[in-house]
């Protein structure tokens, strides 16, 4: 390189760094925007209680982003930082009563995603799920409000009266439902309640209602969703999507329609609240570092086009036969012990077996993963399963020869009916990981989650999952149902690969590198999943019935 292109690539790095310099100095405003994530509902003759699980996002933006995010050119907000700067959750309950009366009920703090529904003497009770600690946030109905019970054990078990219903992904027209199991449904229906629970995508771009019958009044909860949207930039913001509304309204009653739920979009708050609810959000997500980013990939634009297309197009065209031959056709699960692996992280396995084990895992096996490939990677997992949310998961570690050895994260995992899986993990996910991504295999990754954040998110995921494309969880919890499974996704992977257009992919390949620079909370792969409930949704019309 001569010395004048020196001078003029350090030229374009300064006006470049001083151009992104000026855009982060813009003065910014702070907006926060809720989302119904799923609604649930449990009434009989005298009485109707109504749950909402509402997520609350907060992000900060200038005029820059903002002009940006409305023109076709939104996908390079992501470039700019732009997006929710923290993610918090929260549930709200209702009681309905025969004369409509509509009355919010406090909850105790520190609850957010409901698993257990129980009868207790008659009343309703509800318990989140256990946490690290195996420990469940408990709350009964009174006759007047919701109050606190004494914590249990996960492990603990429930009163002889009481019937345990799990919160899962079904509809009432389901067999084997997951929502409530066939004892709960039988004990619900003698005890005379009714039940729904509805996703965040029920009756897209329509109303769908639900007839809640107390004694000799019904009432109507209305479903009002947003229509499916036409430009794919409206993607992009979670506001406009879902559902629009949730109302109570009563073709028996003269009280006026009560809304329980709208959607309010971007609210604008001050710095100091913003701040205040950032710092009070179990997810907070770090500064960007999109200034170091585009300087990045405005030097490699520049050392392209001084002399290297050539390798280029050379790497293009022999990649993926090279990634093919690599790639291996088959794995062995060898037993294995922690004495084997010198560079094992021993302290986090203990940590991540215990709070496996007080979330009701138990182990399963020890192995070592081994590949047929050319160049296998030593590696250690302990194997974990869970029988009653038929799910496996696994502490592992991988040591590449001559290299650090990877951190030891852990994965959960669930194999659906039709082909379909779902994985997450609190692994940062690696470049490549793009090329191997698959129509019907959905991914998350939350680096540095507890295994507690892991198994709550994975189970509402998995319940919306299966809600929306009517499947249901694949219920063989052995170790052969294990590895059968690792066999196939090995092959899914290379026939998915196979098929893959490496002019493109490559391009995409390098994208993800740079966009890996900056760590954010979650890392989503949805493959087909929002195509196929979408059509599956369409043409449908929702007329919800109570048992």
């Amino acid at each position: 390189m001569s010395r004048r292109q020196t001078i003029i690539i350090l030229a374009l790095l300064a006006l470049v760094a001083s151009a992104i310099s000026t855009f982060k100095l813009l003065p910014k405003k702070y907006a926060l925007g809720e989302r119904l994530a799923q609604s649930t509902a449990f009434w009989h003759d005298s009485e109707a209680f109504i749950f909402l699980d509402v997520n609350t996002s907060g992000r900060s933006s200038n005029a820059a982003q903002d002009w940006l995010t409305h023109s076709r050119y939104g996908y390079f907000t992501f470039f700019l930082g732009m997006g929710p700067s923290f993610f918090d959750f929260h549930t709200s309950a209702y009681r309905l009563a025969t004369s409509g009366h509509l009355t919010p009920l406090a909850l105790p703090s520190q609850t957010s995603f409901y698993e257990n529904w129980t009868l207790h003497d008659g009343n309703l009770e509800i318990s989140s799920m256990p946490n690290r600690l195996g420990v469940r946030n408990t709350a009964r109905w009174d006759g007047t409000q919701f109050s606190s019970v004494p914590n249990l054990s996960a492990s603990s078990g429930q009163a002889g009266d009481s019937t345990t219903l799990r919160s899962d992904d079904a509809t009432d027209d389901d067999v084997d439902s997951g929502f409530l199991t066939d004892a709960a449904r039988q004990s619900l229906k003698a005890a005379g309640w009714h039940w729904k629970q509805f996703g965040a995508y029920q009756g897209a771009g329509q109303r769908a209602t639900l007839p809640i019958d107390l004694g000799k009044t019904t009432f109507n909860l209305d479903i009002n969703s947003f229509p499916r949207p036409t430009d794919t930039l409206s993607y992009l913001d979670q506001m406009n999507l879902g559902v629009q509304s949730l109302e109570i309204s009563s073709p028996d009653h003269s009280k006026a329609t009560q809304v329980l739920w709208s959607q309010k979009g971007w609210q604008t708050v001050s710095k100091s609240e913003f701040e205040t609810r950032a710092q009070q959000s179990p997810s907070t997500i770090r500064a960007p570092f999109s200034i170091w980013i585009w300087l990045a990939i405005l030097a490699l634009a520049l050392f392209w086009k001084i002399g290297y297309w050539g390798h280029l197009f050379l790497s293009i065209f022999s990649a993926k036969r090279r990634m093919l031959r690599n790639i291996a056709t088959s794995y062995s699960f060898p037993p294995a012990i922690p004495a084997q692996f010198p560079a094992l992280d021993v302290a986090a396995l203990d940590r991540y077996t215990r709070e496996l084990e007080s979330m009701g895992f138990s182990r399963l096996r020890e192995i070592s993963l081994v590949s047929n490939s050319a160049k296998p990677i030593p590696s250690f997992c302990r194997l974990f399963v869970n029988t009653q949310h038929h799910c496996f998961a696994e502490a592992g570690q991988f040591f590449p020869p001559g290299k650090t050895a990877h951190p030891l994260k852990c994965a959960i995992q669930s194999v659906l009916d039709d082909g379909w899986s779902l994985v997450f993990s609190d692994r940062k996910p690696i470049a490549a990981s793009a090329l191997m991504r698959r129509k019907k295999a959905l991914g998350v990754n939350m680096p540095d989650a507890t295994p507690y954040e892991l198994l709550n998110s994975f189970l509402q995921m998995r319940s919306q999952v299966c809600q929306d494309l009517g499947i249901s969880v694949v219920k063989d919890d052995t170790f052969e149902g294990y590895s059968a499974n690792a066999q196939k996704r090995l092959a899914d992977i290379r026939e998915a690969l196979n098929k893959k257009n490496f002019a493109t992919v490559v391009p995409q390949f390098y994208f993800r590198k740079f966009a890996l620079l900056k760590t954010r909370p979650e890392y989503i792969w949805l493959g087909d999943y929002p195509k196929e409930a979408e059509s599956r949704k369409q043409g449908l019309q929702l007329q919800a019935r109570p048992l």
